[in-house]
């Protein structure tokens, strides 16, 4: 059971409502929420990230962690609202996580005064937390490709109200090692678009790559929490070659546990499947089309040497061909060393009220060629289009903006998509028992 308690706290004064006005009210309430009122908030707030699901909460709780999930009601009404995760902290202890929230109006300083105050308050009526961590989904600076701008208002005046209230930013960034979520993510914002329009703002390597993979007769097919061991096996693959961070076996237990809990049509596990046959027939009669075109450009015993415009489309011809009879030889040594169905890649994404959100994804070297990955991104960005959800949420990056970098490539093969990077204010710590906190480590 999610362990939301019976306390509520009455705050009396001036606070602020989600859409930015000022009220004068006598009973704002700090508490638990039911799910209804959870998810009413949720599905009206801009950006959600998975961490904050209900189901999220109901996972970890289901699997021994204290979750809270509590609110600010003013008037009857939810002006915000997080998922407090409590994990444990030197045996005795515990530490409070709200991961990608709270979710508030961050221009409202005086809200978020109320709301950051109410839940350190809250956290603390448990005498073993020592800290208190939160991480809001709030830009601190604007991009335009590679090329970041001022602050926002917004994350200097988040500044201003977390170090009022006791809240100290954590330095460094995931990627350092250092106990916190990344700074860096990469979205690309579907709002009003159609996906022809979308597939219109692609690169043209990410345009051509989509048409490539369906060329190759490339499938995407759906799998589910049964199939789990196929991603495991891939990611273990793309760790041994790439500078992803190893993927434990507990998260690919969250992972089934959320599938479970949330249904497929939103824990979504596409993977591109490469059926050999049914490719190299297709492969098969293209080519046959193509000899059939040739034959019917050369002349006849009788007749003369073929035209300039007959050369140049026996000269297209041919290159096509050819390029035919390599896919074909690439095909059938996949078939001879793999059988019929080759699984390509796998990926998941979480669907949010707001974003569809890539979460992991894995896939062979030496199939790359096929583009398999790029026939999952056609599909699943569709799927956000049609879901009607804003964001394409292609989730974490580096922090590193130089090309030849290490740490580039990830960022590089994102921006393709013509996206935006997004840099996150970052982890906020609240030591609630400076001593203890600090001694033991749960806050630097």
């Amino acid at each position: 059971m999610i362990g939301l308690g019976i306390l509520y706290y009455c705050v009396r004064g001036r606070v602020a409502d989600a859409r930015g006005h000022n009220l004068e009210s006598d009973d704002v309430e700090f508490r638990a929420l039911t799910d209804e009122q959870y998810q009413g908030f949720i599905d009206q707030y801009d950006r959600v990230y998975l961490t904050q699901l209900v189901e999220y909460g109901d996972v970890r709780s289901a699997g021994g962690a204290r979750v809270d999930r509590v609110g600010l009601i003013d008037g009857g009404k939810v002006v915000g609202a997080a998922t407090v995760v409590y994990e444990p902290w030197a045996r005795l202890f515990r530490r409070a996580i709200v991961h990608f929230g709270p979710m508030l109006d961050y221009d409202n300083a005086d809200l978020v005064r109320t709301f950051m105050t109410e839940l350190k308050k809250w956290v603390m009526t448990n005498p073993r937390v020592i800290a208190l961590r939160v991480n809001p989904y709030v830009i601190r600076r604007p991009y335009e490709d590679l090329e970041a701008g001022d602050a926002t208002r917004r994350a200097r005046q988040l500044d201003r109200v977390m170090a009022q209230v006791g809240g100290v930013t954590v330095e460094g960034d995931y990627f350092d090692g250092v106990d916190i979520h990344p700074i860096y993510l990469y979205s690309k914002n579907l709002e009003g678009m159609t996906y022809d329009e979308a597939f219109a703002s692609f690169k043209n390597n990410v345009r051509t790559d989509i048409r490539n993979a369906a060329a190759n007769g490339v499938r995407v097919e759906y799998l589910g929490p049964d199939d789990l061991d196929v991603i495991k096996k891939l990611l273990d693959h793309t760790e041994e070659r790439t500078e992803m961070p190893h993927v434990e076996d507990s998260a690919i237990d969250l992972v089934r546990d959320m599938m479970v809990q949330m249904g497929t049509e939103r824990y979504v596990y596409p993977a591109s499947v490469l059926d050999t046959k049914e490719a190299l027939e297709s492969i098969g009669d293209e080519l046959r089309v193509v000899e059939a075109e040739m034959a019917a450009l050369q002349p006849d015993e009788e007749g003369g040497a073929p035209t300039k415009k007959q050369q140049k489309q026996l000269k297209e011809l041919q290159f096509r061909y050819d390029a035919l009879q390599r896919r074909r030889d690439k095909t059938l040594k996949v078939q001879q060393e793999r059988g019929e169905r080759v699984i390509l890649t796998a990926s998941l994404y979480v669907e949010t009220p707001s974003d569809l959100i890539f979460h992991y994804s894995g896939g062979y070297d030496d199939l790359a060629s096929f583009r398999g990955v790029y026939a999952v991104h056609e599909a699943m960005i569709k799927r956000a289009i049609e879901r009607g959800k804003r964001w394409y949420n292609m989730n974490v990056i580096r922090g590193v903006f130089e090309e030849g970098e290490p740490g580039f490539g990830l960022l590089d093969y994102k921006r393709h998509f013509q996206g935006t990077v997004e840099e996150l204010v970052g982890t906020y710590e609240f030591p609630l028992r400076p001593f203890l906190a600090k001694k033991l480590g749960a806050t630097r």
